[in-house]
């Protein structure tokens, strides 16, 4: 965050270094963090150790860099990656190329919508981010919202994503069928969560009909 890698610093939007491996095809390609989802980094590694090709695991690491405000510093660095993905500074997904031979989606979105009210109290949390607001207080709360749009960004290129692989599956005669399934499912949550569907739980309810239905469908 404080480091000048250019003579006036770097505005411009970081690398997605994760998506960028993604566009290989043949590579599998992980995000996690242990302290979010020790489940989902389980799972990312067993199945990077198992892909026979190249693998890549990306892990949001905290170190003694960041400079963690919370009470226990270094030593509650697992809850301090909790904190990243609930806030949406960091997403958990999953690139695996064998799931696109069989048949299925190969992108993986783990994490949920993230509550982006906790994303500025998350900037706050690190040293590395108020040592900027502290070198540059009138440009501070700027480059912090710009952080945060950056992140809402990123998390949407992953939702596209998610779709794209999933409209990618399907054949002509089966997409009027699925429409009328998520709308039926979506309408159906939206009366349920009183007009709110977010778009991690639309993903769910495409996977969900997707894996429950994917049979009949082809043997239409």
């Amino acid at each position: 965050a404080i480091a000048q890698f250019a003579a006036k610093g770097k505005r411009i939007r970081k690398k997605d270094l994760g998506l960028m491996a993604t566009t290989y095809g043949y590579v599998y390609v992980a995000q996690v963090a242990m302290g979010a989802d020790n489940a989902q980094t389980l799972k990312a590694i067993r199945e990077a150790e198992a892909y026979p090709g190249p693998s890549l695991i990306i892990a949001y690491s905290p170190c003694i860099n960041h400079g963690l405000k919370i009470k226990g510093g270094m030593g509650r660095s697992q809850a301090q990656e909790a904190n990243a993905v609930a806030c949406g500074y960091w997403h958990l997904w999953r690139y695996n190329p064998q799931l696109a031979e069989e048949g299925k989606n190969p992108f993986s979105l783990d994490s949920k919508e993230p509550d982006w009210d906790k994303f500025q109290e998350f900037l706050h949390s690190e040293v590395r981010f108020l040592s900027v607001l502290k070198a540059y207080p009138n440009e501070g709360q700027e480059l912090f919202k710009a952080c945060e749009d950056m992140a809402k960004l990123r998390y949407k290129s992953y939702v596209n994503h998610y779709i794209t692989y999933a409209k990618g599956l399907l054949h002509n005669g089966e997409a009027s069928f699925l429409l009328s399934l998520i709308i039926h499912h979506v309408t159906y949550y939206q009366s349920y969560y009183h007009g709110k569907v977010s778009y991690w739980l639309f993903i769910h309810i495409l996977t969900a009909i997707e894996t429950d239905y994917r049979p009949t469908l082809y043997d239409w």
